[in-house]
């Protein structure tokens, strides 16, 4: 049984709590004091009722200052149990494997309520898995860009994207990073690199998604940029001289020219991009280090290390990357084999048709009726169209009809 810490001040400044790892000792608790109270206490790993349990007999008689608890971003029964720990000390739960996705008890449990409901939401609508994917891309796409500029970290991290509604690109591959896998779809954030209005380099996040569905006999590597097609109020206004021209967040001027207004759900331009035409749709870029991997015919080494690793022959502090090899394991089991990794990186873009056919399962799921559903889809299909025709020099990778 441990004893309270008051026992043994003020005379020690430091303890730690450990706990025996196959063959090494990891801390569960680990306290700073001075004065006779505890500075900082931080616990790692450790279940919320075991450690409100340790923490009330360490404690007693002992005033804590900062409790810092490192713990997963998941549903937890007992997470009640931290309720003492917030009245009693200022409690920062880390969630994340950076301090910078530090919440505070009330953060997680808003946080928590929502990616649940979310959940929820997504595994009792009896949708496939391109179509959940599809569902998240919505979810997460109806959310506004605006960053939070006293603190811009708070812009980028689930508990105060969803406390205080501010969100950035970061913000976007992180929640949905987190929503896609928790219904047990294989997603990563990446990291590139690419030009601002300026023409200034500016860093950037989107994210790469393993699909894997029978329904649609979809099974491939696809990038997802959920930025650039959220919330954008677009419009179709009416020139003086009767040209039709399509934007986004009309201004008070063009609000008079406006003839049609299209919902937040509307854009779909950066929606499973295939690896092998995403320079294509995302040009002028440094990509990220994962895809250039891939591209140039080195996922051979990645799938090797992976092996390695889980039999034991090699440690991962040996792999040439270990970044890229997490990413890449976060998306392949070690036992899929280079042919098959390399079939998912060559997938193609579904036809514009299985598009469609998608799209309209998602829309009934969200509460579209047939007949609502086939109209909000052809409005979808009619839009991209006459983005195409507005912009005959960009990328077009929007879906296209299957050859007939």
């Amino acid at each position: 049984m441990y004893q309270s810490i008051s026992n043994y001040l003020p005379e020690i400044t430091a303890v730690s709590i450990f706990k025996k790892q196959a063959d090494m000792y990891d801390p569960e608790f680990k306290m700073y004091m001075m004065d006779g109270e505890i500075k900082s206490l931080t616990i790692t790993e450790v279940e919320p009722r075991e450690a409100a349990r340790v923490y009330r007999q360490l404690i007693k008689g002992v005033k804590v200052q900062e409790t810092k608890y490192k713990i997963e971003n998941k549903t937890y029964e007992d997470i009640h149990q931290l309720k003492q720990m917030a009245r009693t000390s200022d409690l920062k739960l880390n969630y994340h494997d950076n301090n910078a996705s530090t919440a505070t008890y009330e953060e997680f449990i808003s946080m928590r309520e929502t990616i649940d409901y979310y959940k929820e939401l997504l595994e009792t609508s009896n949708l496939s898995p391109v179509e959940q994917t599809t569902y998240v891309f919505d979810i997460l796409k109806t959310m506004r860009y605006q960053e939070n500029q006293k603190d811009k970290s708070r812009s980028r991290n689930v508990h105060s994207i969803v406390t205080e509604g501010n969100i950035v690109c970061a913000g976007y591959s992180k929640f949905a990073k987190q929503l896609l896998n928790e219904i047990g779809i294989k997603c990563i954030e990446v990291s590139v690199v690419c030009l601002d209005e300026d023409s200034e380099d500016v860093g950037h996040e989107r994210n790469f998604v393993r699909v894997d569905d029978d329904k649609y006999n979809i099974h491939g590597l696809y990038a997802l940029d959920i930025t650039w097609d959220s919330d954008r109020d677009i419009s179709v206004i009416e020139e003086d001289d009767g040209t039709k021209k399509v934007i986004a967040r009309p201004s008070e001027d063009d609000k008079k020219k406006v003839i049609d207004e299209y919902d937040n759900l509307v854009l779909y331009r950066h929606f499973l991009i295939p690896i092998t035409t995403y320079e294509q749709r995302f040009p002028d870029e440094i990509n990220p280090g994962l895809y250039e991997i891939y591209k140039n015919g080195d996922a051979k080494t990645l799938v090797d290390e992976a092996r390695k690793i889980a039999s034991g022959e090699m440690n991962v502090s040996e792999a040439q990357n270990r970044y890229f090899l997490d990413q890449h394991m976060q998306l392949f089991d070690h036992t899929e084999e280079l042919p098959i990794v390399e079939e998912y990186l060559a997938a193609k873009k579904p036809s514009l048709e299985t598009f469609e056919e998608i799209l309209t399962n998602v829309r009934k799921a969200q509460g579209y009726t047939q007949e609502e559903a086939v109209k909000d889809v052809d409005r979808v299909v009619e839009l991209h169209q006459m983005l195409a025709d507005q912009n005959p020099d960009l990328p077009n990778n929007f879906f296209k009809p299957s050859v007939k």
